[in-house]
């Protein structure tokens, strides 16, 4: 592969993981728009010393903070349960379907990145079976091959 192709393969790759954390961010602002001062109250009380330390939930000054945070640590799985989980608690419930929605693009994009995956890996094997049977060819001519 050129050093142009795998530049233009690198781009792609950082600007879909940039797009995914954009998505989450954007989910984030979105909950701290809709959540006010008293539901961020709760949701420090829920999370201190358990998730977060509370000299750190100290310095987060909005929900987005509070919640970019828990990622960075990786509390939420791909499935934002604990997320889901928080706001059933504060009760926001309506709020869970911003998070489903944003599952629903994870998913879809995870399953994309395992398509190309199975892909390169079909094609990898298929050309260590090419290897393998020149090999065999090789030897059944009595050749001596490079390739063993």
């Amino acid at each position: 592969m050129s050093d142009k192709a795998v530049a233009a393969q690198n781009v792609t790759s950082s600007s879909k993981r940039a797009s995914t954390l954009n998505r989450r961010k954007k989910l984030y602002d979105d909950l701290n728009n809709k959540l006010g001062r008293e539901e961020e109250d709760k949701l420090k009380h829920l999370l201190g010393d358990n998730q977060l330390e509370k000299r750190e939930l100290e310095d987060l000054k909005n929900v987005a903070g509070i919640l970019n945070k828990l990622d960075e640590k990786g509390e939420f799985d791909d499935s934002f349960q604990l997320l889901k989980d928080l706001l059933l608690q504060i009760q926001r419930k309506p709020l869970i379907k911003l998070v489903e929605q944003c599952e629903k693009t994870w998913q879809v994009h995870q399953v994309h990145k395992m398509n190309r995956l199975t892909a390169k890996t079909s094609c990898h094997i298929h050309r260590l079976f090419l290897i393998r049977s020149t090999c065999s060819d090789y030897r059944s001519y009595g050749m001596q091959s490079h390739f063993t």
